[in-house]
């Protein structure tokens, strides 16, 4: 085994850069689902607004907003003032027609404005605020408000905010992005143009990404390929030069149509085995446990669950059966080569006694024996690809029948809906990825046993370290 491994290490550089590539590419497929959330999110449903951080806000509507507050200078302190009729903003803002306005400095104040905008957004609407007008026999909540004392306000906005207490946060985000949406649009902003600049921005981060994803796959299958080919190269050569060591002994063990199908077949499939872990087996536990870890906090996550116990308890089923097989099936290769190989070699004796028709049957045997061999373990893999495929599409079902009652109840928005599908379906792509593996890493492991094997024997008949020089005439007598 370690000779194999140091072939192999001949190309740490290549497998380094390989692995470095695969982390990146599974970083830019993980981004893919969250920019198509934002998208739904927050350039669909909010028009290009991301949070209630306000960037501007009417002097009559910040008013409004610190009624319900004792920190204004904290809020206020974070926007800066722009007099109405100023023409620097006048033509962005038409409400600078009319009244002044506050611009922010960029600062985050969402924890600061969080309670007193949610408190403002429920007594700004008419059917929120009904009842409370009615008991204050009043119809402008908020000019009664702004001559009230403040222990009379906090007290209505202590009332407000334990109604609130059992809503999500999602819930709660989208009534306050509303609130500020309807602010844009009496304030002048073009809410179009946000909203276009926001999904094109978002739009064109998603085709860079799928183009490094497309320029990372073209190298690491190059350069997969290339570590294989030359990898195998290489063995072989070793393989040779030790077989080339050997004695009639040896040779006896081992048998020449073993060392045949190792030399070949066996090495073929170590550098299949190499090219795919390379290209499958190191992306595909990088992806899945990135998707697994993006989905971690999410109602849905038990589907992830019960969908991946599925997948491995149908892929250990399938491994069970399949490797005893994949065991035997090396050996009837063996078998094959060395009755073609008698028959090769013996065509004169074979002909000389007419044994034409008994070769024949004896080559029949094996050659159906490693065909029923081959068919049943190709029919158990085969299985597994459309299992999978079950599995993969019954969970887009669950996860859309749940999710939608998540939606309606406001614990998931429709965005985190369709990037938790895409997750999902990462980390169910990362299993099919390892089940395409296990079809050929059982038979690999076992070629890897038997090229190591060839490395563990040992010539009986080697030279000496020192030969001694022996000086004059000498008679050598074989008897």
């Amino acid at each position: 085994m370690k000779e194999i491994f140091k072939i192999l290490g001949k190309f740490w550089f290549l497998i380094l850069s390989v692995i470095i590539m695969l982390i990146i590419q599974a970083n830019c497929d993980l981004a893919l689902p969250e920019y198509t959330s934002k998208i739904i999110n927050t350039g669909i449903s909010s028009s290009g607004i991301e949070d209630y951080n306000m960037e501007v806000i009417s002097e009559s509507t910040m008013k409004k907003i610190l009624l319900f507050t004792q920190d204004d200078n904290k809020i206020l302190s974070n926007y800066k003032l722009i007099k109405k009729g100023n023409s620097k903003y006048l033509k962005k803002y038409k409400i600078l027609k009319q009244e002044n306005i506050y611009l922010s400095r960029g600062s985050d104040i969402k924890k600061i404005i969080k309670e007193p905008l949610l408190v403002y957004s429920v007594l700004n609407n008419d059917l929120f605020s009904r009842e409370i007008k009615k008991n204050l026999n009043t119809d402008d909540i908020f000019l009664y408000l702004s001559n009230a004392d403040y222990k009379f306000i906090d007290n209505i906005k202590k009332e407000i905010l334990k109604k609130f207490e059992k809503l999500t946060d999602t819930t709660i985000n989208e009534m306050l992005i509303n609130v500020v949406k309807e602010e844009y649009e009496n304030i002048g902003i073009d809410l179009e143009k946000k909203q276009f600049s926001y999904i094109f921005s978002i739009g064109l981060k998603m085709i860079l990404l799928s183009f490094v994803i497309m320029i990372i796959t073209i190298l690491t299958s190059y350069l997969s390929s290339k570590i294989g080919s030359k990898f195998a190269r290489n063995l072989r050569s070793s393989v040779v030069s030790k077989v080339m060591s050997y004695s009639n002994q040896e040779f006896n063990t081992l048998s020449t149509a073993s060392l045949i199908t190792r030399s070949t077949n066996d090495i073929t499939q170590i550098q299949m085995l190499i090219t795919m872990i390379l290209r499958i087996v190191i992306y595909a536990p990088i992806i899945g446990f990135g998707a697994l870890a993006k989905v971690s906090n999410s109602p849905l996550e038990w589907i992830i669950g019960v969908a991946v116990f599925t997948i491995l308890s149908l892929i250990i089923l399938l491994f069970s059966i399949s490797i005893p097989k994949f065991k035997k099936l090396q050996s009837l290769i063996d078998r094959l080569n060395l009755v073609s190989r008698e028959i090769l070699s013996g065509i004169p004796v074979i002909r000389a006694f007419s044994n034409e028709k008994y070769e024949e049957r004896k080559f029949d045997t094996a050659n159906k024996n490693l065909t029923k061999t081959n068919l049943f373990v190709n029919k158990v893999l085969a299985f597994m690809m459309p299992a999978m495929m079950l599995i993969m599409y019954a969970m887009q079902i669950l996860i859309v029948w749940v999710g939608s009652k998540n939606v309606d109840l406001g614990n998931v928005m429709v965005g985190d809906l369709f990037a938790f599908i895409s997750y999902s379906m990462q980390i169910i792509m990362s299993f099919l990825m390892i089940s395409m593996v296990s079809i050929i890493l059982p038979r690999s492991w076992i070629s890897v046993k038997r090229i190591s094997e060839i490395f563990r024997l040992d010539s009986s008949i080697n030279n000496i370290d020192k030969p001694k020089k022996i000086k004059g005439d000498i008679t050598v007598e074989f008897r």
